[in-house]
């Protein structure tokens, strides 16, 4: 795997990792219950995982029937301009200072059972559309390698863990430092809720810019006049 291609899979990990909602969520209910911050955790990695099986077995399929690599290219260029669009969009809500930033589900954060905290992690993870173009940007990039299937795999889950490393680090951090814990990550949760869009903004702005480009010079490639 080429030095460009290992960026644009550390940059769609990073874009996944940087979301408020997720993060801040795992914070406050490792603070009130080790279980439930445990629970948000795990579901926040299965559901991960689940969209990027899902996209992987999707794209060997087409891979394995003997599809060009146009559609594949395609989707690149589609996803650049997507994670440009989004870019523009985090950064115009750093600007816009009273937009709301945390989704509907937060306001009942307490209540939720650790079966329940697994399953909104999970459902987060695995529906909210920006996750999941950021998964399918690291997906694409993967297939685009030209790896062995098991090499394939084993990308996707390093993906995955590093994607979830804002999410399970603070719950890991709570477990192991339960007194430490506290104050850093009540501080960390206030810068996150400060900075967040800025450094959201600039990744995607990066991110979308270097599968725009790969997917345009993949097809200008094939279409380049012999």
């Amino acid at each position: 795997m080429t030095g460009p291609i290992l960026i644009e899979v550390f940059l769609a990990a990073l874009a996944i990792a940087v979301n408020p909602p997720a993060v801040i969520a795992a914070i406050l209910l490792v603070a009130s219950s080790r279980g439930k911050g445990l629970a948000f955790g795990g579901g926040w990695v299965f559901g991960l995982f689940l969209v990027g099986s899902i996209l992987m077995v999707a794209g060997d399929a087409v891979g394995q029937s003997g599809g060009s690599y146009v559609p594949m290219l395609a989707l690149k260029v589609a996803l650049g301009i997507t994670l440009l669009v989004l870019a523009g969009m985090k950064w115009r809500s750093h600007r816009t200072s009273g937009e709301k930033e945390l989704p509907g589900w937060m306001s009942r954060l307490y209540d939720l059972s650790a079966p329940r905290a697994f399953l909104a992690a999970a459902m987060y993870a695995a529906l909210n559309p920006k996750t999941i173009a950021f998964n399918a940007a690291g997906v694409v990039t993967i297939l685009g390698a030209s790896l062995a299937v098991k090499m394939e795999w084993a990308t996707l889950v390093a993906f995955v863990l590093l994607a979830s490393l804002s999410v399970t680090v603070p719950v890991a951090f709570s477990l192991l430092a339960p007194r430490r814990s506290a104050a850093l990550l009540a501080l960390a949760q206030r810068w996150l809720a400060d900075n967040s869009a800025v450094v959201a903004a600039v990744v995607l702005l990066v991110l979308g810019l270097m599968v725009l480009y790969s997917g345009v010079e993949g097809l200008a490639q094939i279409y380049r006049p012999a």
